[in-house]
């Protein structure tokens, strides 16, 4: 039986229609480290495509090169890190390509990695853990994004007991973090606003919650909580490129179906209103 695998698919550029490229198989052709995904995520130069996963008590951060004409990858290296239980969740890219952050789920981390640029591999730099260096409530990290301007890393915890959103202030010299606060309430998947003022945060239930950011410390404050039809299992969150638009999807629950909810930024205050457009 095949393993889980990345896909890479050619888009066209007028319809957004898609056609399969190349499918990578583990253990198939050299390729290693990609028993069990859980994400994916490719560098801002578009060089290199990362892919986290798990195999027993292994966790791993995958590197493929990525041709920037065809898409198609070709088998970088792969980092393992033994002694989780479950392995790496989710994976993210700082704006300057600098550094790989994962978060792995059972053991309650959060890695920071030095990217080489010409190859795409991965150095370990740092792992940060609840509990140690006055890190809190990181406890089945979930969400996990780095701010445009590459200085605060937020992370979403999704223990029962604590379902936090967290701050840690990044060193944009070698990329390290250094924990600011819980934030308060959070629960899933999250994504920043493009100019950096906030961060959206998928509740994983009914509803989107805003925190409002202050670049100059990574503090956040709980600004907005959003509920609205079709919110009914969220699932994740994305920001359109101009910043215009917040869409969250939501997975099917007990007599309802999967559904994708578009929100417009109001203009000026960058509370997310259903349906508000920017005259209003």
């Amino acid at each position: 039986v095949a393993s889980p695998s990345p896909i890479a698919s050619t888009r066209d550029l007028a319809t957004g229609a898609l056609t399969l490229s190349q499918t990578l198989i583990d253990g198939v052709g050299g390729v290693s480290g990609i028993p069990s995904m859980s994400d994916i995520v490719i560098s801002p130069d578009g060089a290199h495509l990362y892919e986290v996963g798990a195999s027993g008590a292994a966790r791993y951060v995958t590197a493929f090169a990525r041709d920037p004409v065809t898409g198609l990858l070709t088998f970088a290296g792969s980092v393992a890190n033994p002694g989780a239980a479950t392995g790496y969740l989710v994976v993210a890219v700082s704006g300057d390509g600098a550094n790989v952050y994962a978060t792995g789920l059972e053991d309650d981390v959060l890695t920071v990695y030095e990217r080489n640029a010409g190859t795409g591999l991965l150095t370990e730099l740092q792992t940060m853990r609840n509990g140690v260096a006055g890190v809190t409530n990181l406890a089945r990290p979930i969400g996990l994004s780095v701010s445009p301007d590459g200085a605060t890393v937020v992370v979403s915890s999704s223990a029962d007991a604590t379902r936090k959103l967290l701050a840690f202030r990044r060193n944009l010299g070698d990329g390290t973090l250094t924990f600011v606060e819980d934030a308060g309430p959070a629960y899933g998947p999250n994504a920043f606003a493009v100019d950096g003022t906030r961060v959206f945060d998928n509740q994983y239930a009914t509803s989107l919650r805003v925190f409002a950011l202050d670049p100059a410390t990574s503090l956040l404050n709980p600004e907005e909580t959003v509920s609205t039809a079709g919110m009914t299992g969220n699932s994740n969150v994305a920001v359109s490129p101009d910043g215009q638009h917040v869409y969250v999807s939501s997975i099917a629950q007990a007599g309802t179906q999967a559904s994708v909810v578009v929100l417009r930024v109001a203009c000026g205050n960058g509370a997310v209103e259903n349906g508000e457009a920017c005259d209003d």
